[in-house]
């Protein structure tokens, strides 16, 4: 009888020794699973981190045509002159004056000399404009117009520069349609000139070729269409500058 319990007592030591093993084996294989997972949990995370800054940046380079609209059309305007008509846009503004930039060839006569009369329209407002300072060399005009609109910027301010592929948006007056926007990308960079498969035909001339942002890359000059393929150019906006010297600042 002794030995029988004896036996017992070895045997629920052994029982004991074998579950306390298993469970133990257990226990280490539950943590080494749960390590496994936080691993994968922070692997993940950082992909997911990864993953969203390229959407960010991605989301950078793109141009919300809408809201880029909306910023730019109060400051551009129609030109009517006895010869034509064209696009202009402000890029000064203040105590009831407002400074209108536009292509040379807008305001002038085929002979090369200014036009006599030339009359802004902005959503059913007209003034009368004064060709102010101008530069027929790089087609380019300041006019001074008696209302207060509000300036749109120059894009190359902390010395940004306009890269091939960088998405634009060109406003203006195709054909005498005002607020008419049409979007592209920059498709070269000529000296002095954005080439741009922005859609740009008659009338917008002088108008804004602007960023993501709004800011103005150039000044819409020249279209053509052949075969198909349309051919957008827009005068650096940095040619502007030595006409705005004492308007606004201009890097």
């Amino acid at each position: 009888m002794a030995r029988f319990r004896t036996s017992l007592v070895i045997g629920a030591a052994s029982f004991g020794l074998t579950a306390a093993a298993a469970g133990g084996i257990w226990a280490n294989g539950a943590a080494n699973e749960l390590r496994q997972r936080e691993r994968d949990s922070s692997q993940l995370r950082a992909e997911l981190r990864q993953l969203q800054g390229a959407v960010e940046a991605h989301a950078d380079r793109l141009l919300d045509a809408r809201s880029v609209t909306e910023d730019v059309a109060p400051s551009v305007v129609t030109l009517f002159t006895p010869v034509g008509i064209g696009t202009g846009f402000v890029v000064r503004s203040e105590d009831g004056t407002s400074w209108v930039a536009t292509n040379f060839h807008v305001v002038s006569r085929r002979s090369g000399g200014l036009v006599d009369e030339i009359r802004v329209e902005q959503h059913g407002s007209k003034w009368s404009a004064t060709p102010e300072r101008w530069s027929k060399e790089d087609d380019l005009a300041i006019l001074r117009v008696q209302t207060t609109l509000p300036a749109l910027n120059l894009a190359y301010e902390g010395g940004a520069e306009p890269q091939v592929g960088d998405p634009v948006l060109a406003y203006g007056s195709p054909a005498g349609l005002q607020g008419t926007a049409t979007v592209g990308i920059v498709s070269a960079l000529r000296p002095g000139w954005i080439q741009t498969d922005a859609q740009i035909n008659h009338g917008n001339s002088g108008g804004p070729l602007v960023d993501r942002t709004g800011k103005v890359l150039g000044i819409t000059s020249l279209g053509f269409v052949a075969g198909g393929s349309g051919l957008g150019f827009a005068v650096d906006a940095r040619k502007l500058c030595p006409l705005l010297t004492g308007l606004t600042g201009c890097e």
